[in-house]
């Protein structure tokens, strides 16, 4: 099986996910027959949660793996990561969310 393959995509829309991280939130509709012509897939839908920067392993599933790989290379998104919960899902339908929460310090959890 060939690696890398939803890796060129994710380089095209990383702009807009940090576009989308230094707002809060955004939604954009990705092209499905990008995903379909390099990918043959029962279900290309996904739900990452990242925190401070750390972005999940997703074992098994090729679409966010690739998206980790991108994210994981791109400064500018470490950069809006940090001390974020950033929430990246991927419906059915092709549909990118993006929802952020500010994630507690230490020094701002409170006994």
């Amino acid at each position: 099986m060939s690696e890398e393959l939803y890796v060129r995509i994710w380089e095209d829309n990383v702009s807009d996910i940090v576009r989308f991280v230094k707002a809060g939130k955004g939604e954009k509709q990705l092209d499905a027959t990008r995903f379909e012509s390099v990918g043959n897939r029962n279900s290309y839908g996904f739900c990452l949660e990242i925190v401070n920067g750390n972005i999940p392993v997703k074992s098994g599933n090729a679409v966010p793996r690739d998206l980790k790989q991108v994210l994981d290379k791109s400064n500018k998104f470490k950069s809006v990561a940090k001390d974020k919960t950033i929430t990246i899902r991927m419906g059915k339908y092709f549909n990118l969310c993006v929802s952020v929460e500010k994630a507690l310090k230490e020094d701002d959890v409170k006994d």
